[in-house]
């Protein structure tokens, strides 16, 4: 990085300018009335951006109406289209983002904001903003999208409005966050500027993801005349990944960074390397500071989501939506269970049955419940090559109940139980230790190991477990 880089607390995107230039004075008013009828007055039609204020209209059809934001790029405005108030549209309203003048002077500019609404159009996808157009008036370049009512993420965070934020709304907005990251990844395209600032949850409830202005393109999706946005410079510096930050190769990756910062935010746990830059937490080694309530599986995967060390970006990002998904799922296991917990109905279970050869030769299955056992027993390895324990329980415990106490299930199932132990054993403190023994009593929730003679046992060699679940 330069020596010129800002402060890791500032929260906008920092765009490297191509010269100096005066910040355009933005002049905020009161919204006019959703019943005004608004007229052309060639007094408010401006020329360049510094001219703008509320009122003013934009190629005689976008009446500015409200000041909704600013950003590295430019400032956003709830507006009146014109056309759609001739047709007596309900909804007249849109939002409007105008390049300021830093931005604007760069000299490759227009070209992002043209591929900014180029990328967007190609993302229909109710958790990404839609965008419909961009053009300009004179020194005035703008592009014009669906206008959102609601909370933007930095006031749901910060607790500065009305928006409940639970468990359960959290779960909900990191879903749904990873649900339209997982869609641009698949076009190719990497946000490579995700932040609060660029998040917005309407009144319906649903999370946007906006401002594509500096997403760039992996090197498989490249044209050969593409504009790549990281030319700009630009990123903000809490949330930027190394990679962003060493200006290597576009990546999935740098977007689950930044999402994993921001779930820590919403689970309350505030930015998990105190506000610092990438570089400088690794430097000087730090540890994420990871929100205390959260389960052991979502610990994991913020974990994994936040290492400044680890090579394994592919697997992280492309497994991240459903790890999440899996982290809540055992979460609501334990939820459900009964006051008189399984671990000490099991210590009554281990006195009976364990472990038993399967019921039913494989071969008296029907041949849509063999092949879906061998999917989930394929499935089920392969997530033990990544270390993915959630996803493997989940397959396991599939292929379990389609075939009781098959031996390829009872193998993969074992293996679980030795990566438990094996945390266990290894566990660098008392805390993390009582985090993994707490995992003996959800997996003892699954069909598939709560007669497992192995795991009863393990369990009965804790007693603060047996305490812990006691009546």
């Amino acid at each position: 990085m330069a020596n010129n880089s800002p402060s890791p607390n500032e929260d906008k995107t920092v765009v490297k300018p191509a010269y100096d230039s005066d910040t355009p004075t933005i002049v905020a008013a009161h919204a006019q009335d959703d019943k005004t009828r608004v007229k052309l007055d060639i007094t408010h039609l401006p020329e360049k951006t510094s001219d703008l204020s509320i009122g003013s209209i934009i190629k005689q059809r976008f009446v500015l109406d409200t000041l909704l934001g600013e950003g590295g790029m430019g400032v956003v405005y709830r507006a009146i289209d014109l056309r759609k108030q001739e047709a007596d549209d309900a909804t007249p309203y849109i939002a409007i983002k105008i390049l300021n003048d830093d931005f604007r002077q760069h000299p490759k500019a227009f070209i992002s904001l043209q591929r900014e609404v180029k990328k967007s159009q190609t993302l229909a996808h109710p958790n990404i903003i839609t965008v419909y157009d961009f053009d300009r008036e004179g020194d005035i370049v703008y592009m014009t999208m669906e206008e959102l009512d609601g909370y933007p993420m930095e006031d749901v965070i910060s607790g500065n409005c009305d928006y409940i934020l639970d468990k359960k709304s959290t779960f909900t907005i990191i879903k749904e966050i990873a649900l339209g990251l997982r869609y641009a990844h698949s076009k190719g395209i990497v946000h490579s500027d995700l932040k609060p600032g660029n998040l917005f949850i309407t009144k319906e409830g649903t999370t946007k993801i906006l401002d594509f202005g500096i997403a760039r393109s992996t090197t498989e999706t490249k044209a050969s005349d593409s504009f790549d946005a990281g030319e700009l410079g630009a990123l903000t510096p809490r949330y930027a990944s190394l990679g962003m930050i060493n200006q290597d190769e576009p990546h999935p990756f740098d977007d689950i960074y930044a999402l994993g910062i921001i779930a820590c935010e919403l689970y309350g746990g505030g930015h998990p390397y105190d506000g610092k830059m990438a570089d400088e937490a690794k430097k000087i080694g730090l540890k994420p500071k990871l929100p205390n309530n959260i389960n052991f599986w979502q610990r994991r995967l913020l974990k994994s989501a936040l290492d400044l060390h680890s090579s394994n970006h592919d697997k992280v990002s492309s497994q991240f939506l459903k790890r999440f998904i899996a982290a809540r799922n055992n979460t609501l296991k334990i939820l459900m269970a009964s006051v008189i917990f399984i671990v000490t109905s099991a210590f009554v279970i281990y006195s009976f049955n364990v472990s038993s050869p399967p019921i039913t030769e494989f071969k008296s299955l029907s041949v849509e419940q063999q092949h879906a056992f061998s999917e989930h027993i394929k499935e089920g390895d392969t997530a033990l090559t990544f270390s993915d324990y959630d996803a493997a329980i989940f397959h396991f415990n599939k292929a379990f109940e389609i075939h009781p106490y098959n031996p390829a299930a009872e193998k993969g199932l074992g293996k679980i139980i030795d990566a438990v132990e094996e945390y266990i054993d290894n566990a660098k403190d008392n805390e993390s230790k009582q985090l993994y023994i707490k995992q003996i009593g959800t997996l003892l929730e699954y069909p598939a190991l709560k007669k497992n003679k192995r795991l009863i046992k393990l369990a009965q060699h804790y007693p603060s477990l047996r305490q812990e679940n006691s009546p």
